[in-house]
Protein backbone atom coordinates (compact mmCIF):
# COMPACT_ATOMS: atom_id res chain seq x y z
CA UNK A 1 0.00 0.00 0.00
CA UNK A 2 2.93 2.46 1.45
CA UNK A 3 4.78 1.87 -1.97
CA UNK A 4 2.05 2.63 -4.84
CA UNK A 5 2.12 5.95 -6.53
CA UNK A 6 0.51 9.08 -4.98
CA UNK A 7 -2.59 8.86 -7.61
CA UNK A 8 -3.21 5.10 -7.36
CA UNK A 9 -2.94 5.18 -3.25
CA UNK A 10 -6.60 6.67 -2.80
CA UNK A 11 -7.66 3.38 -5.46
CA UNK A 12 -6.59 0.66 -3.04
CA UNK A 13 -10.00 0.05 -1.14
CA UNK A 14 -13.16 1.90 -1.10
CA UNK A 15 -12.36 2.43 2.56
CA UNK A 16 -9.65 4.80 2.18
CA UNK A 17 -11.73 6.00 -1.36
CA UNK A 18 -14.41 6.97 1.01
CA UNK A 19 -12.40 8.69 3.73
CA UNK A 20 -10.62 10.91 1.05
CA UNK A 21 -13.76 11.57 -0.14
CA UNK A 22 -15.66 12.52 2.76
CA UNK A 23 -12.45 14.78 3.79
CA UNK A 24 -13.45 16.43 0.62
CA UNK A 25 -17.27 16.92 1.04
CA UNK A 26 -16.92 18.53 4.71
CA UNK A 27 -13.68 20.33 4.01
CA UNK A 28 -13.43 20.27 8.19
CA UNK A 29 -11.44 18.89 10.79
CA UNK A 30 -12.66 15.33 11.08
CA UNK A 31 -11.85 12.98 14.22
CA UNK A 32 -12.22 9.73 13.15
CA UNK A 33 -12.56 6.14 14.68
CA UNK A 34 -12.39 2.51 13.02
CA UNK A 35 -15.09 0.19 14.53
CA UNK A 36 -13.86 -2.97 14.54
CA UNK A 37 -15.40 -6.22 14.92
CA UNK A 38 -14.67 -8.77 17.23
CA UNK A 39 -11.93 -10.62 14.49
CA UNK A 40 -8.24 -10.92 13.84
CA UNK A 41 -8.92 -9.81 10.34
CA UNK A 42 -11.25 -6.54 11.10
CA UNK A 43 -8.96 -5.83 13.75
CA UNK A 44 -5.68 -5.69 11.42
CA UNK A 45 -7.73 -4.13 9.18
CA UNK A 46 -8.15 -1.36 11.41
CA UNK A 47 -4.59 -1.13 12.07
CA UNK A 48 -3.51 -1.43 8.43
CA UNK A 49 -6.04 2.03 7.27
CA UNK A 50 -4.31 3.92 10.93
CA UNK A 51 -1.21 3.17 9.50
CA UNK A 52 -1.60 4.04 6.35
CA UNK A 53 -3.32 7.05 7.33
CA UNK A 54 -0.32 8.35 9.33
CA UNK A 55 1.89 7.36 6.56
CA UNK A 56 0.31 9.46 4.05
CA UNK A 57 -0.91 12.79 6.14
CA UNK A 58 -0.88 14.33 2.74
CA UNK A 59 -3.63 12.84 1.80
CA UNK A 60 -5.60 13.49 5.08
CA UNK A 61 -4.75 16.63 6.30
CA UNK A 62 -6.80 17.50 9.07
CA UNK A 63 -7.69 14.04 9.78
CA UNK A 64 -7.29 13.28 13.23
CA UNK A 65 -6.62 9.86 14.67
CA UNK A 66 -6.85 9.54 18.34
CA UNK A 67 -4.78 6.96 20.35
CA UNK A 68 -8.16 4.70 21.32
CA UNK A 69 -9.21 5.37 17.12
CA UNK A 70 -9.24 1.56 16.83
CA UNK A 71 -12.74 0.61 18.81
CA UNK A 72 -12.64 -3.31 19.19
CA UNK A 73 -16.78 -4.04 19.31
CA UNK A 74 -16.56 -7.35 21.89
CA UNK A 75 -19.06 -10.09 20.78
CA UNK A 76 -19.27 -8.63 17.23
CA UNK A 77 -19.23 -11.56 15.50
CA UNK A 78 -21.79 -13.32 12.78
CA UNK A 79 -21.12 -16.85 13.27
CA UNK A 80 -22.94 -17.13 16.36
CA UNK A 81 -26.06 -15.77 16.22
CA UNK A 82 -26.31 -14.68 20.35
CA UNK A 83 -23.00 -13.25 20.29
CA UNK A 84 -23.81 -11.10 17.16
CA UNK A 85 -27.02 -9.47 19.23
CA UNK A 86 -25.12 -8.49 22.13
CA UNK A 87 -22.13 -7.27 19.94
CA UNK A 88 -24.66 -5.16 18.10
CA UNK A 89 -25.27 -3.86 21.57
CA UNK A 90 -22.18 -2.64 22.30
CA UNK A 91 -21.65 -1.45 18.51
CA UNK A 92 -24.61 0.90 19.31
CA UNK A 93 -23.28 2.32 22.86
CA UNK A 94 -20.17 2.48 21.54
CA UNK A 95 -21.32 4.85 18.69
CA UNK A 96 -23.30 6.55 21.24
CA UNK A 97 -20.05 7.02 23.56
CA UNK A 98 -18.28 8.68 20.60
CA UNK A 99 -21.12 11.24 19.37
CA UNK A 100 -21.02 12.27 23.10
CA UNK A 101 -24.38 14.06 22.20
CA UNK A 102 -22.98 15.92 19.30
CA UNK A 103 -24.89 14.20 16.85
CA UNK A 104 -24.94 17.12 14.36
CA UNK A 105 -21.50 16.56 14.10
CA UNK A 106 -21.74 12.79 13.44
CA UNK A 107 -21.07 11.22 10.11
CA UNK A 108 -21.29 7.23 9.79
CA UNK A 109 -19.65 6.05 7.07
CA UNK A 110 -20.69 2.14 6.30
CA UNK A 111 -18.17 1.40 3.39
CA UNK A 112 -16.48 -1.31 5.07
CA UNK A 113 -17.54 -4.44 7.98
CA UNK A 114 -20.48 -6.79 8.38
CA UNK A 115 -23.01 -5.69 6.25
CA UNK A 116 -25.40 -7.41 8.87
CA UNK A 117 -25.01 -4.00 10.71
CA UNK A 118 -26.03 -1.72 8.48
CA UNK A 119 -29.89 -2.05 9.10
CA UNK A 120 -29.35 -1.19 12.69
CA UNK A 121 -26.67 1.42 12.10
CA UNK A 122 -29.33 3.11 9.57
CA UNK A 123 -31.67 2.84 12.54
CA UNK A 124 -29.49 4.57 15.02
CA UNK A 125 -28.41 7.58 12.27
CA UNK A 126 -32.24 7.87 11.55
CA UNK A 127 -33.32 8.18 15.25
CA UNK A 128 -30.53 10.49 15.74
CA UNK A 129 -30.48 12.49 12.17
CA UNK A 130 -26.92 12.02 11.43
CA UNK A 131 -26.12 10.95 7.78
CA UNK A 132 -24.58 7.73 6.55
CA UNK A 133 -22.33 7.16 3.94
CA UNK A 134 -20.61 4.56 1.94
CA UNK A 135 -18.80 3.79 -1.74
CA UNK A 136 -18.41 0.89 -3.76
CA UNK A 137 -14.92 -0.06 -4.62
CA UNK A 138 -15.28 0.68 -8.06
CA UNK A 139 -16.86 3.68 -8.15
CA UNK A 140 -15.93 7.60 -6.98
CA UNK A 141 -19.55 8.79 -5.99
CA UNK A 142 -20.22 8.50 -2.49
CA UNK A 143 -23.84 7.65 -1.71
CA UNK A 144 -25.66 9.34 1.05
CA UNK A 145 -28.62 7.92 3.01
CA UNK A 146 -30.75 11.22 4.08
CA UNK A 147 -32.70 11.69 7.32
CA UNK A 148 -36.04 10.72 6.48
CA UNK A 149 -38.64 12.67 9.00
CA UNK A 150 -39.70 9.71 11.41
CA UNK A 151 -41.92 10.01 14.67
CA UNK A 152 -41.39 7.68 17.73
CA UNK A 153 -43.48 7.05 20.16
CA UNK A 154 -41.58 7.95 23.18
CA UNK A 155 -44.08 7.97 25.26
CA UNK A 156 -43.55 4.19 25.54
CA UNK A 157 -40.23 5.07 27.36
CA UNK A 158 -41.95 8.04 29.88
CA UNK A 159 -44.41 5.31 30.92
CA UNK A 160 -42.44 2.40 31.22
CA UNK A 161 -39.16 4.44 32.94
CA UNK A 162 -38.87 2.44 35.92
CA UNK A 163 -39.09 -0.99 34.00
CA UNK A 164 -36.09 0.03 31.43
CA UNK A 165 -34.37 1.00 34.04
CA UNK A 166 -34.41 -2.42 35.77
CA UNK A 167 -33.85 -4.30 32.41
CA UNK A 168 -30.58 -1.88 31.97
CA UNK A 169 -29.47 -2.68 35.84
CA UNK A 170 -30.30 -6.68 34.07
CA UNK A 171 -33.08 -7.23 37.07
CA UNK A 172 -36.03 -8.00 35.02
CA UNK A 173 -36.73 -11.56 34.80
CA UNK A 174 -40.64 -11.64 34.07
CA UNK A 175 -42.76 -9.01 32.57
CA UNK A 176 -44.82 -6.72 35.63
CA UNK A 177 -48.41 -5.63 35.96
CA UNK A 178 -49.81 -2.52 34.37
CA UNK A 179 -46.95 -2.10 31.85
CA UNK A 180 -48.15 0.43 29.32
CA UNK A 181 -48.12 0.12 25.01
CA UNK A 182 -46.84 -4.02 25.40
CA UNK A 183 -47.28 -4.76 22.10
CA UNK A 184 -44.73 -2.34 20.64
CA UNK A 185 -42.67 -2.75 23.83
CA UNK A 186 -42.25 -6.50 22.41
CA UNK A 187 -40.33 -4.98 19.30
CA UNK A 188 -37.24 -3.65 20.97
CA UNK A 189 -36.69 -6.26 23.55
CA UNK A 190 -35.67 -9.88 24.00
CA UNK A 191 -36.14 -12.71 26.96
CA UNK A 192 -34.07 -15.36 27.80
CA UNK A 193 -32.60 -15.93 30.99
CA UNK A 194 -33.42 -12.42 31.58
CA UNK A 195 -35.36 -9.38 29.65
CA UNK A 196 -32.81 -7.74 27.82
CA UNK A 197 -32.57 -4.90 25.42
CA UNK A 198 -32.24 -6.03 21.34
CA UNK A 199 -30.08 -3.40 19.01
CA UNK A 200 -32.94 -1.62 18.46
CA UNK A 201 -34.15 -0.92 22.23
CA UNK A 202 -30.83 0.20 22.80
CA UNK A 203 -30.46 2.09 20.36
CA UNK A 204 -33.88 3.98 21.57
CA UNK A 205 -33.28 3.77 25.20
CA UNK A 206 -30.01 5.68 24.96
CA UNK A 207 -31.71 7.96 22.78
CA UNK A 208 -34.39 8.88 25.05
CA UNK A 209 -31.78 9.27 28.28
CA UNK A 210 -30.02 11.89 26.24
CA UNK A 211 -33.30 14.31 26.76
CA UNK A 212 -32.73 13.40 30.68
CA UNK A 213 -31.16 12.71 33.59
CA UNK A 214 -33.10 10.25 35.55
CA UNK A 215 -32.28 9.94 39.36
CA UNK A 216 -34.17 7.60 41.76
CA UNK A 217 -36.21 9.53 44.89
CA UNK A 218 -37.52 7.59 47.70
CA UNK A 219 -41.24 8.67 49.19
CA UNK A 220 -39.79 11.06 51.32
CA UNK A 221 -37.35 12.81 49.19
CA UNK A 222 -40.74 13.09 46.53
CA UNK A 223 -43.03 13.99 48.99
CA UNK A 224 -40.30 17.00 49.84
CA UNK A 225 -39.78 17.94 46.02
CA UNK A 226 -43.65 18.04 45.62
CA UNK A 227 -44.44 20.32 48.73
CA UNK A 228 -41.52 22.78 47.33
CA UNK A 229 -42.92 23.26 43.53
CA UNK A 230 -41.91 26.48 43.58
CA UNK A 231 -38.68 25.56 43.88
CA UNK A 232 -38.52 22.84 41.55
CA UNK A 233 -36.29 24.67 39.02
CA UNK A 234 -33.87 25.32 42.12
CA UNK A 235 -33.70 21.35 43.26
CA UNK A 236 -33.84 20.32 39.97
CA UNK A 237 -30.11 22.02 39.68
CA UNK A 238 -28.58 20.96 42.46
CA UNK A 239 -30.05 17.38 41.58
CA UNK A 240 -27.58 18.03 38.15
CA UNK A 241 -24.92 18.73 39.76
CA UNK A 242 -24.70 16.70 42.48
CA UNK A 243 -24.75 14.06 39.66
CA UNK A 244 -21.70 15.87 37.75
CA UNK A 245 -19.42 16.48 40.71
CA UNK A 246 -20.02 12.59 41.29
CA UNK A 247 -18.61 11.90 37.89
CA UNK A 248 -16.00 14.27 37.89
CA UNK A 249 -14.87 15.00 41.24
CA UNK A 250 -16.42 11.74 43.54
CA UNK A 251 -13.61 12.89 46.69
CA UNK A 252 -14.75 16.28 46.97
CA UNK A 253 -15.94 17.15 50.60
CA UNK A 254 -19.16 18.47 49.61
CA UNK A 255 -20.42 15.36 49.10
CA UNK A 256 -19.58 14.06 52.30
CA UNK A 257 -20.65 16.66 54.35
CA UNK A 258 -20.17 15.24 58.14
CA UNK A 259 -23.57 15.88 59.96
CA UNK A 260 -23.38 16.04 63.66
CA UNK A 261 -25.22 13.77 66.04
CA UNK A 262 -26.27 11.77 63.39
CA UNK A 263 -25.08 8.30 61.98
CA UNK A 264 -26.22 8.35 58.54
CA UNK A 265 -25.45 4.61 58.03
CA UNK A 266 -24.91 4.48 53.71
CA UNK A 267 -26.04 7.35 53.13
CA UNK A 268 -23.81 10.77 52.35
CA UNK A 269 -24.81 14.03 53.04
CA UNK A 270 -24.22 16.49 49.64
CA UNK A 271 -24.09 20.35 50.99
CA UNK A 272 -23.82 22.61 48.51
CA UNK A 273 -25.17 26.69 49.02
CA UNK A 274 -28.73 26.26 50.25
CA UNK A 275 -28.60 22.52 49.84
CA UNK A 276 -28.27 19.56 52.36
CA UNK A 277 -29.10 16.18 50.62
CA UNK A 278 -28.82 12.31 51.48
CA UNK A 279 -28.08 10.23 48.91
CA UNK A 280 -26.40 6.79 47.89
CA UNK A 281 -24.26 6.88 44.81
CA UNK A 282 -24.11 3.05 43.09
CA UNK A 283 -22.10 2.25 40.23
CA UNK A 284 -22.67 -0.87 37.98
CA UNK A 285 -22.37 -1.99 34.51
CA UNK A 286 -24.77 -2.79 32.26
CA UNK A 287 -25.60 -6.12 30.36
CA UNK A 288 -23.45 -4.89 27.20
CA UNK A 289 -20.58 -4.01 29.21
CA UNK A 290 -20.58 -0.18 30.44
CA UNK A 291 -20.38 1.42 33.46
CA UNK A 292 -23.44 3.83 34.86
CA UNK A 293 -23.82 5.98 37.88
CA UNK A 294 -27.13 5.80 39.60
CA UNK A 295 -27.65 8.56 42.47
CA UNK A 296 -30.60 7.49 45.13
CA UNK A 297 -31.65 10.76 46.84
CA UNK A 298 -33.06 9.77 50.03
CA UNK A 299 -33.80 12.90 51.48
CA UNK A 300 -33.46 16.76 51.14
CA UNK A 301 -33.55 20.21 52.87
CA UNK A 302 -33.65 23.22 51.13
CA UNK A 303 -32.90 26.92 51.21
CA UNK A 304 -35.17 28.16 54.75
CA UNK A 305 -35.22 24.72 55.66
CA UNK A 306 -31.25 24.48 56.17
CA UNK A 307 -30.77 27.83 57.66
CA UNK A 308 -33.60 27.31 60.54
CA UNK A 309 -33.12 27.69 63.97
CA UNK A 310 -30.53 24.95 65.14
CA UNK A 311 -30.57 22.86 61.87
CA UNK A 312 -33.59 21.51 62.43
CA UNK A 313 -33.32 19.57 59.01
CA UNK A 314 -30.77 17.20 60.95
CA UNK A 315 -33.07 15.80 63.22
CA UNK A 316 -35.41 15.31 60.50
CA UNK A 317 -33.41 13.80 58.24
CA UNK A 318 -32.53 11.33 61.47
CA UNK A 319 -36.61 10.57 61.88
CA UNK A 320 -36.61 9.67 58.13
CA UNK A 321 -33.67 7.42 57.85
CA UNK A 322 -35.38 3.91 58.80
CA UNK A 323 -38.28 5.19 56.15
CA UNK A 324 -35.41 5.83 52.73
CA UNK A 325 -32.84 2.92 53.91
CA UNK A 326 -34.36 0.11 51.59
CA UNK A 327 -33.27 1.44 47.88
CA UNK A 328 -35.50 -1.29 46.20
CA UNK A 329 -38.70 1.39 46.72
CA UNK A 330 -36.89 4.24 45.26
CA UNK A 331 -39.07 5.63 42.01
CA UNK A 332 -37.38 6.91 38.92
CA UNK A 333 -37.25 11.08 38.91
CA UNK A 334 -36.66 12.44 35.33
CA UNK A 335 -34.81 15.86 34.79
CA UNK A 336 -35.24 16.99 31.10
CA UNK A 337 -31.55 17.91 30.52
CA UNK A 338 -30.71 21.08 28.10
CA UNK A 339 -28.43 19.85 25.13
CA UNK A 340 -24.64 19.99 25.12
CA UNK A 341 -24.57 22.50 22.53
CA UNK A 342 -27.07 24.92 24.08
CA UNK A 343 -25.10 24.59 27.39
CA UNK A 344 -21.86 24.85 25.74
CA UNK A 345 -22.63 27.54 22.93
CA UNK A 346 -21.70 24.33 20.27
CA UNK A 347 -18.44 23.24 19.28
Amino acid sequence: MNKSNDEDKEDISAEIKSIIRLKEQFKDYVEMYFLCSDTILSKVAGEILEEFIFNNMNMFNDIDIKNNSIVIVESLVVDDGEKFKKGMNHLVDKVYSIANEYWDDVVINITGGFKATIPYLTILAQVNKCPIYYIFETTDALIKIPYIPININWDIFEKNEKFFMGIEKGEIKEFPKGLNNVDDLMSIISKEDIIHFNPLGVTLWEKYKERFELFYVSKVAKEYISLNREKRQMLDNYLMKLKKDLEENPSHSKLHHELKGIDIKNFDCFKDGHIRMLYQMKKRKTRYGVEKLDVYVGDIAIDSDVHNAESEYVGRFKNNLSKIEDLSKYEVYRIEKQSKRNIEGGI
